[in-house]
C-alpha cells in the first residue's frame, strides 16, 4: 500500500468522478484506475461503485477514505520537517527518452513539488544511447533508459553500458515493466476490435522512430509487406496513427496519458498469437553513497511513484551494480 494509492483515493471521493480526480492529480484516469484496483487487490474488498451520481465510496470505501485523510494529515506534517531544509532545494537533473518524460511531467513532478515545494526537477530528454553519453560527459547523476525484456533482463548484458562500466560503477533499478500494445486509429474498423490478430496486421503500415528500432527489425514482416515510416519522434508516429496512415507498436504505460490516447484517436490493442516483450525501464544512477540529498530524495519519490501506478509489474528497489570492467 502507498501513500499515493491513498491520495487518488481522497481524491476520487471528493470530485466523486475518475475523469475529475486524473485532470485535479494531473495524472491518466488508466493510470488512476489501475493504483485503485491495486489497493482493492490488497485489501480484498471493493472500495469504489460507479452510480448515476458520480463515482461513490462503498462501506469499507468510507472507512478507508476517512482513515486515509487522517493518515495523510499526519505524513504531511512529518514531510514539513524535511521540505523546508536546504537538503530538499535546489535542482536535480534527470535525463531519459521523450516518453518517458513526457509521463513524469503530467504527474510525478506535482507529487514533488506538493512534498518538496523548493525542489526543482530539471527533465532532458534524448534517445537512449544520448541518455548514456549525457551521464558520462555531463553532470547529470539521474538517467532512465528502456530496454525490452525479451531481450535484455539487465541493463549489463547490453553494449549500450560498456563505456559506463569501463569508468566507474553504476547501478540500475528496475522502475516498471510496461506491456507493449499495438496503436491504431479509431478511425479504423479494426479499433472495434477487443484484439488483433496476427491477420489484421498484415493490413497495417508500420510507423516507429528513424535510426536503428528494433521494432521495425523484428515485426515489420508481421505488417503490410514493404511499407513502412520511419519518423523522428513520438509526435509524428502518434500522428501518423491518429491519422489512419499507419499503426505502432508502443508501451501502454507510459504512453496512457498522451492527448491522442486520453481523447480517444488512438486505441492500443494486445495481437492474439504474437507476444510482445514489455519495455523495462530502468533508473540509471552512481552509487547513492556520491549523490547529493536532492539527488536521493528524486530516487526514492520516483521508485515509490511506480509502485503505486503499477504494484504488480513495478519491482522492488533492486540496486544492481553495473560493475567497473
Amino acid at each position: 500500500m502507498r501513500f499515493e494509492q491513498l491520495a487518488y483515493l481522497i481524491s476520487i471521493v471528493r470530485c466523486r468522478s475518475l475523469n475529475k480526480a486524473a485532470q485535479e492529480l494531473f495524472t491518466s484516469q488508466p493510470a488512476l484506475s489501475k493504483a485503485i484496483e491495486a489497493l482493492e487487490d490488497e485489501l480484498n474488498c471493493k472500495l469504489l461503485i460507479r452510480t448515476r451520481q458520480g463515482t461513490i465510496p462503498t462501506a469499507e470505501g468510507v472507512r478507508v477514505y476517512e482513515d486515509a485523510c487522517e493518515i495523510l494529515r499526519i505524513t504531511d506534517a512529518w514531510r514539513d520537517f524535511r521540505a523546508f531544509t536546504p537538503e530538499s532545494a535546489g535542482e536535480v537533473h534527470l535525463i531519459g527518452t521523450g516518453t518517458f518524460c513526457d509521463f513524469l511531467s503530467n504527474g510525478f513532478l506535482l507529487t514533488l513539488r506538493q512534498a518538496f515545494p523548493h525542489l526543482d526537477l530539471i527533465l532532458h530528454d534524448g534517445k537512449r544511447d544520448e541518455v548514456v553519453e549525457q551521464m558520462l560527459y555531463s553532470d547529470y547523476k539521474l538517467g532512465v533508459v528502456s530496454l525490452v525484456s525479451k531481450q535484455y533482463s539487465d541493463p549489463r548484458e547490453t553494449a549500450l553500458f560498456a563505456s559506463m562500466t569501463q569508468r566507474q560503477t553504476w547501478e540500475a533499478d528496475l522502475l516498471l515493466k510496461d506491456p507493449r500494445q499495438v496503436l491504431v486509429s479509431a478511425k479504423n474498423p479494426l479499433a472495434a476490435k477487443p484484439c488483433l490478430t496476427v491477420e489484421d496486421l498484415k493490413g497495417l503500415p508500420l510507423a516507429a522512430y528513424s535510426g536503428p528500432d528494433e521494432i521495425i527489425q523484428n515485426y515489420h514482416s508481421y505488417f503490410s509487406p514493404g511499407e513502412f515510416y520511419r519518423l523522428h519522434n513520438r509526435g509524428s508516429i502518434f500522428r501518423f496513427v491518429a491519422e489512419d496512415r499507419a499503426a505502432a507498436i508502443f508501451p501502454t504505460i507510459t504512453t496512457s496519458n498522451d492527448h491522442y490516447i486520453e481523447t480517444g484517436l488512438i486505441r492500443a490493442l494486445p495481437v492474439e498469437g504474437l507476444a510482445l516483450p514489455a519495455s523495462r525501464f530502468f533508473l540509471i544512477h552512481p552509487s547513492k553513497r556520491v549523490l547529493r540529498p536532492a539527488e536521493r530524495i528524486v530516487m526514492d519519490m520516483l521508485v515509490e511513484f511506480f509502485r503505486a501506478i503499477s504494484p504488480t509489474q513495478a519491482a522492488k528497489p533492486n540496486r544492481k551494480e553495473l560493475p567497473n570492467e
